[in-house]
């Protein structure tokens, strides 16, 4: 059994297929949500949420740089931005106690919602960031595909199957 253990290293890069990198960074990844319904009536104790099955909430994702570059001003036009994340994770095989490393890529389109210019003390980062709100989002791990969501051309993949395979068939798609 492969154990992850702890991310090893990653760069974020700006644009798609870019080697052109933004400067140091913490990133939070967004959370994966489903749409949540409320669901209540006669044969039913009461009332219940239910995800509705293929509908993601807000994918929301901060960038945070250790200080403001002149990359990071990108993010202040109105355009769809491509963000990628590019890195390792540490594992351990338990059979062995081998450790290695896995490639892991997350990819990302989204618009800027917000920009923060952070704060100016000396001897310390400005803690600026970027939130971006994804309409895109793809991870690889080994070049297996984790998870892909693309909402605007109704892609939902876990695993590398789409979650959206009925809803298609039943919407003659």
């Amino acid at each position: 059994m492969i154990i992850p253990e702890v991310v090893a290293g990653y760069k974020v890069f700006y644009g798609e297929g870019s080697e052109d990198m933004l400067g140091v960074a913490d990133v939070t990844l967004p959370d994966i949500e489903p749409q949540k319904v409320e669901l209540g009536g006669v044969g039913l104790l009461g009332k219940t949420e239910i995800p509705l099955i293929g509908h993601i909430g807000a994918l929301n994702m901060t960038i945070k740089f250790r200080t403001i570059t002149n990359k990071m001003n990108v993010f202040a036009k109105p355009v769809a931005h491509i963000v990628s994340l590019r890195g390792g994770i540490q594992v351990t095989n338990s059979q062995n106690g081998i450790r290695s490393i896995q490639d892991i890529r997350i990819d990302v389109v989204g618009s800027a919602m917000k920009t923060s210019l952070g704060k100016f003390l000396i001897g310390e980062g400005t803690d600026s960031s970027v939130d971006l709100s994804l309409t895109k989002i793809k991870v690889l791990v080994d070049s297996f595909e984790f998870l892909e969501i693309d909402k605007f051309n109704n892609i939902y993949k876990v695993d590398g199957v789409s979650v959206l395979d009925d809803i298609n068939r039943a919407m003659g798609v």
